[in-house]
């Protein structure tokens, strides 16, 4: 959640190459983790990110992770 926040305030500020390393950074913790609170948030501020540097298609694929973990959160 820490690195999270650090990349949404980074992305504000307009430092976007940094909140896209926090973020990174976020994804890698998570995928350890057994369990994640709200696992496609960090999937969603990757998307942001990356669509606002001109990745769409890095975008779309974090877009669609997202949705997949929202869909099998919300109906196993």
């Amino acid at each position: 959640m820490t690195y999270n926040n650090l990349a949404c305030y980074y992305r504000r500020v307009g430092r976007l190459h940094a909140a896209l390393k926090y973020l990174k950074r976020a994804l890698r913790i998570e995928s350890r983790l057994d369990r994640v609170v709200h696992p496609a948030d960090t999937h969603v501020n990757i998307c942001v990110v990356l669509s606002q540097l001109g990745r769409h298609a890095e975008a779309l694929r974090h877009a669609q992770a997202s949705e997949r973990l929202v869909q099998r959160e919300l109906f196993g």
